[in-house]
């Protein structure tokens, strides 16, 4: 089923910003002197949970299906714990190369891959960006203590990390609404 040229331009442009969305929040945090590598202390479970986010996102067997409406994997709860113990800045690479890795082996078009990695660095930026102002800075793997700033930056950032997607009702209509689309757009353009 071919698309309509309006409807395509109008989820093209939608993905574009995305992406272009992905990319400023992206270099927000890198401005804001975010590092990319993580402290020497947090390296070990910093490639744990790399190892662990690349085999949540690339093996179909754990992942939870919701009929047309897409798939839960696994790998978001990797990405935010690379977050946390690691880089923000790190992370989003992380789970960005993983997601190009995962739709190219599933051959999806290129708007499906611009849409999910896009989305991807969006969710994590805005978590990174939350941690940063609410000074949680180098991960929190070596710490004897969790500073109470903190503890209340890791909860609002893990809120808002997942709320838009499970909660608000309009991001979600408009995600089962654009997701056939994106499937057909991508199939048109891949």
């Amino acid at each position: 089923m071919e698309l309509h040229p309006k409807r395509l331009r109008r989820i093209r442009l939608y993905v574009g910003l995305v992406a272009l969305g992905a990319a400023l929040l992206y270099w927000e945090l890198i401005a804001l002197g975010e590092p990319f590598l993580p402290t020497p202390q947090n390296w070990a479970p910093v490639l744990l949970f790399s190892v662990l986010l690349f085999l949540g996102e690339s093996q179909p067997r754990l992942w939870m299906r919701w009929g047309d409406q897409g798939m839960v994997t696994p790998g978001w709860a990797f990405a935010y714990a690379l977050v946390l113990v690691g880089t923000p800045v790190g992370a989003i690479f992380v789970m960005v190369c993983t997601n190009l890795y995962v739709d190219a082996r599933h051959r999806k078009g290129l708007l499906k891959v611009v849409f999910n990695a896009s989305q991807a660095a969006v969710a994590l930026s805005r978590g990174g960006l939350i941690l940063h102002v609410f000074g949680v800075r180098g991960g929190i793997a070596g710490l004897d203590s969790l500073p109470w700033n903190y503890a209340v930056g890791i909860l609002v950032a893990g809120v808002a990390h997942c709320a838009p997607r499970a909660s608000n009702p309009r991001t979600t209509k408009s995600f089962i609404f654009i997701s056939p689309s994106l499937k057909r757009a991508s199939g048109a353009i891949s």
